[in-house]
């Protein structure tokens, strides 16, 4: 089984002063056998040096990525430096970082040398995958989970983009390991052993279903949609009301879509929220990859959305288990939603919550959770606007 600790710097520039915050909290520590850290930082602790001066001093290797905002056991801030420590004697853990991958195309090649090599420092089964790649315009999660998958098929695979300012987010998007931070490479940890995680994402609710069924995806290459219903998508989609160029549009309703993804059998496999991110001459561009023969629905994105969602997310992981360590990745497009309330989905979780867990929440470039596991196959996928939870 896993232990868990959590550990929170909130000094930004001081680096003797983080180090001591640092060192105040390692000492209460009772570290098993193997040892990791899945790191959260908020961009400036990178810039002002505080962040590498942390993983240098820090007895275990360290994994993660940059993000805007976190809670952590009830403490809510943008400023802050969060390890969740994952500590055992029966769990072997692997952690690092990929070659440099390049700005468009394929990350195969990258991703799965990075995937072997871990996983060959492993003693047992890789159980559980954390992936963290940036947040770029030329890639999209699915190219790295794929990449994994084609190697290993049964594997749970849970992680987030990194992500920086809520604008223009990949300009300070960052991914971690140990001293190492990049804007090109993904990183990821490996777990083997005694560990059953479970999973739970909550995204869109029936009455945000606006326009249901409006077509179906008849041209499309990686995350870029070129036809709906053989008609070019900007045409489509304006012929259909829907066009998510308008500014009101984009704020509230109609930039985010649910795409039901099918098999070869034509079998719905999946439903995933798709968020739209630019037009490109006659095309979309979106968050995730975009697959031929889905079917589209056009949804509203509201704070009732955002907290109906939580609630029931919350409401689950509280039911079903008593206690646990919790890691969770919530869009930013989901804070966005609130508007003027920025943090009340967290302040939600931490009521729901309570004492019970130790849990960071923290915002996400774009959220890579299964949506189903059956014994021989998972079937692990990208997300947007999505809240998702990993526990163990």
């Amino acid at each position: 089984m896993i232990k868990s600790y959590s550990i929170i710097i909130s000094e930004v520039d001081e680096t003797e002063l983080a180090l001591k915050e640092l060192h105040s909290q390692l000492e209460n520590l009772q570290l098993l056998k193997n040892t990791v850290g899945i790191v959260t930082v908020n961009k400036d602790f990178v810039v002002s040096g505080v962040y590498s001066a942390i993983a240098k001093a820090t007895p275990f290797p360290l994994v993660g990525m940059t993000s805007y905002s976190q809670i952590v056991n009830g403490k809510i801030g943008t400023f802050i430096l969060s390890i969740m420590v994952l500590t055992s004697d029966d769990c072997e853990f692997a952690c690092g970082i990929s070659e440099v991958v390049p700005d468009t195309g394929e990350v195969k090649e990258q991703v799965q040398k990075c995937y072997k090599d871990l996983r060959s420092k492993l003693n047992g089964d890789v159980k559980l995958v954390f992936l963290y790649p940036n947040f770029t315009y030329g890639h999209y999660p699915n190219q790295y989970i794929k990449a994994i998958t084609e190697i290993d098929n049964n594997i749970p695979i849970f992680g987030s983009q990194s992500n920086g300012e809520i604008i223009e987010t990949a300009a300070s998007a960052r991914t971690l390991h140990c001293e190492s931070i990049s804007s090109n490479q993904v990183a990821m940890l490996l777990v083997s052993g005694n560990v059953e995680p479970k999973f739970y994402l909550g995204s869109t609710t029936k009455e945000s279903i606006m326009a249901p069924d409006i077509g179906v995806v008849t041209a499309a290459e990686g995350n870029c949609l070129f036809e709906i219903n053989n008609t070019k998508a900007k045409q489509f989609l304006e012929e259909a009301n829907l066009k998510p160029d308008s500014a009101n549009q984009r704020a509230s309703y109609f930039s985010t879509f649910i795409a039901d993804e099918k098999n070869e059998k034509g079998e719905i496999v999946s439903s995933v929220v798709k968020s739209l991110v630019m037009s490109k001459d006659d095309a979309y561009i979106f968050a995730c990859g975009v697959q031929v023969g889905s079917s589209l629905s056009a949804i509203s994105f509201t704070r009732e959305v955002v907290m109906e969602t939580a609630k029931d997310v919350m409401e689950q992981i509280k039911a079903n288990h008593k206690e646990g360590t919790l890691i969770i990745y919530s869009c930013l497009g989901r804070r966005a939603a609130l508007l003027n309330e920025p943090n009340k989905e967290f302040e939600l979780m931490n009521k729901i919550l309570g004492n019970n867990f130790n849990y960071i929440a923290t915002c996400s470039g774009g959220e890579i959770c299964p949506t189903s596991r059956a014994k021989t196959e998972v079937v692990n996928n990208e997300h947007n606007e999505t809240l998702i939870a990993c526990i163990l």
